[in-house]
Formats: C-alpha cells, structure tokens, sequence
C-alpha cells in the first residue's frame, strides 16, 4: 500500500504537529432495545457528489432531508491519490446519507488550524450530529495526532443514526472516537462494522474509544485494536445498550476492554446493558481494574457467551447490587482461571475430555460445557483446536463445538485449545474387543 503518499501529504499540512504512528459478528432480542438499519428516503431524494476541493458544510446546509452526498476519490493504495479531506467540526443537523462514493476511498482528516487554543492544542471535531436517522458509510478518518483532540463523530439526542462501515484511526480523543448522547425514550442508534485502532485519550479527557451517555444503543460487528483508552473500547455509563460480536484485542487503559459504570459516583444505578458474542484478549489493564468491569450499583447486566481470556485481568464486578449482575455462559481460555487467580465462575464454559474405546480405536470425546451442566448454553463465537499425534499436527477443529476424535491404540495425543490451553492423553495400549 502506497501509505507514503498519503503521511507526506498530511505532514506538508499540519506542520509541527506530531503524528502517531500508523501502525497499521446474529441477533439479539431484547424488549427495550432494537436496531433499525432500514432507510427511507425521500422519492426525490438528490444525489450531491463532492470532491476534496468541495466544501461539505455548505453541501449539507443547502441539501434537503433524504438526500445522500457522495465522497469521491482514491485512497493510499491507489496509484491516482486524491481522496485526502480537511475538514472539521461538520454539523450534520438534516437527515442524510454521507457516505463513499461507489469504489472510493476517501479520507477525512481533523484539521483546522485556526483552532490552535494558546496552549498550542487544536481542539477539533469532526461529524456533529443532531438529526435523526442520519446515516455515515464507508468513511475513513484520521485524526492530527497528539497536539489534537477530538470527537470525530458525535451523535447528540438522535434517533436512529447508523454509523456503518468507518474506520477511525490516529485520534486523541475528547470523548471517544464516537460519543453518543441521548435523552430517555431516544437512542437506537447503531455503531455497525467499524473499525477502530491507534486511538488515545486526549490530555486531560478519560473516555472509552466509544462512549456512551445514552440508552438503546447498539454497537455491533466492530474491531478494537491498539487503542490506548482508560475507560474501555466502548464505555457504558447508562441503561439498555448493546456490545455484540465485537473483536477486542491489544488495547491498553485502565479498562481497555468494556466498562459499564462511572467511577464519579458509584452510587450511580447502570443496568439492563447486554454484552455478548465478544471476543475479548490480549489487553493490558494498567491497574488491578479488569478488561471488562462493571463498576455501578446497578442490576441487570449481561456479559454472556463471550471469549475473554488472556489480558492482564479478565473481570471485574464491583457493585452494591453485582449479584444482580449475570456473568454466564462466557470461555476463559481455561478450566482453572477467571480473573487469574479465581476458578472460573458458576455457569461458565469449560472443556471436557473423556476417553474411551470402540471395537478397534481408542476414543475421545471433546466437550465444551457449562461447569455446573452438561449441557450447552448459547453458542459463543469460534474459536481454534488443534489435535497433535505424536507431537505431530493431524487436525484442525472448531473448539466452540463438541467432537469425537478417534486413534490408533498406544498414540500419543495432545489437544490444544486457543492456542494456550492443552490437555495431553496417553491411550493405553491394549485394544477392545466386541
């Protein structure tokens, strides 16, 4: 990828600003919490399609509700690279559709700097939103790096706004790459398909890389990773939200993972959010807070059917009322360690290997069940086992679901199950007979 092109434009512009480096999942039915990805637009509704050169604003202020505005232009990876955009603070107060222009790769990157406060900071923002059923898809944007702080979308007392298909990378953050507001009876906005990376909090700002201040909201299908976030890839300080079929890995913070709560005021009633079909690994937690942490006096969180295994710290549920709080049905990586020196709690996944023998092999019977059962619960997301014959590699199988391997009398098998936790068996070596 031609990333060259694209650092050396974006130096030339903002000068002595430092740069970070660019290093470079089913449905849920809840009662109180919905999602609505349908679009109805205007049957006159008005196509704008602009250019790097176009200004936006002035697009969005003489568009009507219903119409959509198309970026153009080629992304890094194109031999013909133009679709670099300075824009900021884009006040989005009509329902539109912005989204990439069919085969595009635009870029949008928070600059202004007529911003620059005396304390030498641009203090920037990038979408604010604050009509419903806005729609933003297939959006890049890059923030100016650590004398910048945004929020590059902010979605205030809507309804029904869809952020679908953006990557948002290389932000100091004021709020979370994405904040989201709403007032009671609102929300229902969806975060879908995005992906997130090289983010960090702004000086003097401690948010998630998406927070939430809102109720029913859903984020979905997205990837966290490399962000540095003291409060979580997505931080919940209200009621009915949702986190589904998300990959969270290698983010670092204070909880680098999900965080319902709000360390100002643990009196603070949190419930009714739903966390589920996550995979969370790999983060470090920079104290003894876990990679997800429920932190509030509230009752009625779900973190089920999860993989959270090998961060630093797995879980933390502090609250007055966490026996309220429902953490089941979720892998650990292991049958031993929850929060890494705990078993693993009542009614969550474990392996279970039982041998055995048929009319001519030696059997063995691989199971992925509750602790306290035998029985499954709701599938959590795949994940990788591996089946070694005498040290060497004989097949691969998803460990999500139960198997029956079958083997030669006498060989030695060893079973390794997300790459760290292995069970090794020695089959006897005298043969049935039927």
């Amino acid at each position: 990828m031609k990333f060259g092109k694209l650092v050396g434009l974006f130096i030339i512009f903002i000068l002595s600003l430092s740069i970070l480096p660019l290093n470079a999942i089913d449905n849920i039915t809840l009662s109180n919490v919905s999602s609505n990805n349908n679009r109805t637009l205007n049957a006159n509704s008005k196509i704008h399609t602009i250019t790097p050169h176009d200004p936006i604003q002035e697009v969005i202020d003489n568009a009507n509700d219903g119409d959509i505005i198309e970026l153009t232009g080629n992304g890094p990876d194109s031999d013909d690279y133009d679709g670099l955009y300075y824009y900021s603070d884009i006040k989005v107060n009509k329902k539109l559709v912005i989204r990439a222009a069919p085969n595009a790769h635009p870029i949008i990157a928070l600059l202004n700097f007529s911003k620059i406060n005396p304390e030498g900071f641009m203090d920037v923002d990038g979408f604010i939103i604050t009509a419903d059923g806005v729609e933003l898809n297939g959006l890049e944007i890059m923030g100016a790096g650590s004398k910048s702080r945004s929020t590059p979308i902010s979605i205030n007392n809507c309804q029904n706004v869809i952020v679908n298909n953006c990557t948002i990378h290389d932000v100091y953050t004021r709020h979370g790459a994405i904040s989201i507001s709403n007032s009671l009876g609102r929300g229902f906005n969806n975060i879908t398909n995005c992906k997130f990376y090289n983010n960090a909090n702004g000086y003097g700002y401690y948010e998630g890389v998406i927070s939430i201040f809102g109720a029913n909201n859903i984020v979905s299908d997205c990837i966290f990773t490399k962000n540095t976030a003291d409060y979580g890839a997505v931080h919940i300080y209200t009621d009915n939200n949702v986190v589904k079929n998300c990959l969270i890995s290698n983010n670092s913070g204070t909880i680098p993972g999900i965080y319902i709560g709000d360390d100002t005021d643990l009196s603070w009633s949190i419930k009714g959010n739903n966390v589920t079909g996550c995979t969370i690994t790999n983060n470090k937690c920079n104290n003894n807070r876990g990679a997800v942490s429920i932190i509030s006096s509230g009752s009625s969180n779900f973190i089920n059917n999860n993989r959270i295994f090998n961060n630093s710290r797995d879980l933390t549920v502090s609250s007055i009322r966490s026996e309220y709080n429902n953490v089941d049905a979720n892998w650990w990586g292991d049958n031993t360690v929850g929060n890494k020196s705990n078993k693993v709690p009542e009614n969550n996944y474990v392996v279970s290997v039982e041998p055995g023998f048929d009319k001519n092999n030696f059997v063995l019977n691989y199971k992925l069940k509750l602790n306290d059962s035998s029985n499954l619960n709701d599938k959590i997301p795949a994940f990788d086992g591996c089946v070694y014959v005498n040290d060497n590699l004989n097949q691969t199988f998803d460990a999500s679901i139960n198997h029956e391997f079958a083997f030669n009398p006498g060989e030695n098998v060893k079973i390794v199950v997300d790459n760290m936790f292995m069970i090794i068996v020695y089959p006897s070596k005298r043969k049935m007979f039927m």
